[in-house]
């Protein structure tokens, strides 16, 4: 990998405001009942589960992006701990703050009265969720800050990172394909096998969920380094149009969960390569803003959600363990929204931004 200037993919960065705020939609469904579009009509919604294995294809090509380089020669342990320090930073402080929020409901039950205490806030899960642990098959249940099991199996992907990366950079172009091939392969067999024939396992089996996607995204980026003639098909507007136009089928339509993943290699690949009108559009300051501030839109709306249930409850809106139903679902939805995005914008500005770098640099004073 030759040294130059990190490209800045913006329309990856759009792409991952875009699965967030539909993650932020999936949830809000299920946890208040009801449906922003009938299933009759479209499985876009009820398929948004899978915006999770976009985050992981998109982690691991960002990943070999950044760090790939620090990794070429071989692993050093000094360039590990500085890498491991870096997504520490990254991930840490605002799940830790929302690991803490989720914690009241444990701690304060009487202020949310109504929503199940017993199987979800225990003590071992606790700790578990501390040390980001929650996701490697050690308990039976999500738990706290129900988004947060991704982010469990994440570090689990980069702490095997260079293994991966090294092993990758073994193979030529032939080889990386194989095993993109092999990679799709396992995970049809993982949606034949998993409990609910499909992808959306979390707690038992993600780590497997989340390595899939992971080490797909480091292959697509093997293959945008090596650019060439091959690869030059996938930069032309058209095929990056017609990537987008084939993902929103195959959501729309709900077609098996093994295709869609499928269809995410070729969106982020296609929309890693474009430098032309489509990436014009998806470098607008909305989609970049959305994108900064994924992060804190996928760990902040559950615990939001949280909070308007009780709030709304307080008012008779709305009754624990019931559907929220027609003009009250869409006055909720709009003030749920329009929180999300204030608070997430609030969030990236107060914790991660500040925190990220105060707490890379204390890690990085630590002598191992």
């Amino acid at each position: 990998m030759k040294n130059q200037p990190l490209v800045f993919f913006s329309g990856l960065n759009a792409l991952r405001g875009v699965a967030a705020i539909l993650v932020a939609v999936f949830h809000f469904e299920q946890l208040f009942g009801g449906q922003m579009i009938p299933r009759s009509g479209s499985q876009i919604i009820e398929k948004s589960y899978l915006m999770v294995d976009l985050f992981f294809i998109l982690s691991g090509f960002v990943i070999a992006h950044i760090y790939g380089n620090d990794f070429e020669k071989g692993f050093e342990w000094q360039v590990f701990r500085k890498f491991l320090a870096a997504r520490v930073a990254r991930i840490y402080p605002l799940h830790l703050v929302t690991l803490l929020f989720m914690a009241s409901v444990f701690f304060l039950p009487n202020v949310f009265r109504g929503i199940e205490t017993g199987r979800v806030y225990t003590w071992p899960l606790f700790f578990s969720n501390l040390f980001l642990v929650q996701s490697w098959g050690v308990h039976q249940t999500v738990s706290f800050n129900t988004p947060a099991w991704s982010i469990s199996t994440e570090w689990f992907a980069y702490l095997l990172f260079p293994v991966l990366w090294r092993f990758l950079k073994a193979n030529r172009a032939g080889g990386l394909l194989l095993i993109l091939v092999l990679t799709w392969g396992g995970v049809v067999l993982f949606t034949k096998i998993s409990r609910h024939g499909n992808l959306d396992v979390t707690f038992d089996f993600g780590v497997v969920r989340c390595l899939f996607g992971f080490l797909a995204g480091l292959i697509l980026y093997k293959f945008w380094e090596k650019g060439g003639a091959a690869t030059a098909f996938f930069s032309k507007n058209w095929v990056g149009w017609m990537a987008i136009f084939f993902t929103f089928l195959a959501l729309h339509f709900g077609l098996a969960d093994w295709a869609i993943w499928c269809a995410f290699l070729f969106l982020i690949f296609s929309v890693s390569k474009n430098d032309g009108r489509l990436d014009f559009w998806l470098s607008k300051k909305a989609f970049q803003w959305l994108g900064k501030v994924s992060y804190s839109i996928y760990l902040i709306h559950y615990p939001l959600i949280l909070v308007l249930q009780k709030g709304f409850s307080m008012v008779g809106i709305y009754d624990f363990g019931q559907s929220l139903g027609g003009q009250n679902w869409w006055g909720v939805f709009g003030i749920y929204l329009f929180l999300l995005l204030v608070f997430s914008g609030l969030s990236f500005l107060k914790i991660e931004k500040p925190s990220r770098k105060w707490w890379f640099e204390q890690l990085t004073k630590i002598k191992i």
